[in-house]
Parts: structure tokens; C-alpha cells; sequence
């Protein structure tokens, strides 16, 4: 269960992992632990899959959505050789608004989908990082 204020990680099912969001919108210091966290699965150099579960979670800010399209952008280009696939398991109309406007967003290609459970979630990953990684955009 996720704390009120920072994100779970569950890495049992590398190169799956799972993100339960906290229950309320996340501070600075939370929202940057969380992307350090995110966003560092690159460094090990394997392909991996983020599932985040976002569904007792309010909606990110605006800002928030910018940041994580920017260090996307950011972390896929350094990393040209690691195919990183995400899966947002939403349970309202605007989670799944806001989960659509992140991809929007960033330059590269990033695979996301958007589901109702987590085993969705899990099942659509698998299939995603057994495909081709996706053409990157230039810098």
C-alpha cells in the first residue's frame, strides 16, 4: 500500500515494474524522489516496463505532466539502446485524460497504454517490450 505522500515500487517482476502512486498529490521532494526512482530503471541498461497504478491517486499537476514529458524525453535520448515501456492502470475519465496528455508531450516514442487493472497492465508490457523498440526522435 502506498504511503499518503510518495510513490511503492515493486520490482518482483523485473523487468515489470510496479508504481502505486500515493493517495494525495505528491510535494516537491515526493514528486522528485519519484522521478529519480521512475526514471533511474535506465541506468541499469536493460529494457523495462513501468506500470503505474494510479487509480486512488488524484490527478497530476500540469507541471508535474510537463516534467515527467521533459525527463522522458531527457532519459530515453541518453539511453538510445534501452526500450522503456509504460502502462497506466487509471479507474476515471480524467486519469485517463491525464495519462493521455503525457505522450503528447515528449518527442520520443514512448509506448503507453492506458488500462483498468494492473494484470492488463502487466499482460500489455509484456507484449510491448517483446516488440521492436520504436524509431527515436533527433535530439
Amino acid at each position: 500500500m502506498a504511503s499518503s505522500t510518495r510513490s511503492q515500487f515493486d520490482e518482483s517482476r523485473w523487468p515489470i515494474v510496479i508504481v502505486k502512486t500515493p493517495t494525495q498529490l505528491m510535494d516537491a521532494a515526493a514528486f522528485d524522489d519519484h522521478c529519480k526512482k521512475s526514471f533511474g530503471y535506465y541506468d541499469r541498461g536493460q529494457s523495462f516496463a513501468l506500470v503505474f497504478d494510479v487509480r486512488e491517486s488524484p490527478a497530476l499537476p500540469a507541471e508535474q505532466r510537463r516534467a515527467i514529458a521533459e525527463i522522458t524525453d531527457r532519459r530515453s535520448a541518453a539511453h538510445p539502446n534501452v526500450h522503456m515501456v509504460t502502462a497506466i492502470v487509471v479507474a476515471s475519465a480524467v486519469q485517463r485524460g491525464v495519462g493521455k496528455a503525457i505522450p503528447w508531450l515528449t518527442r520520443q516514442p514512448v509506448p503507453i497504454e492506458i488500462v483498468g487493472t494492473v494484470d492488463q497492465a502487466i499482460a500489455w508490457c509484456e507484449r510491448a517490450l517483446a516488440a521492436p523498440p520504436r524509431k527515436r526522435a533527433a535530439p
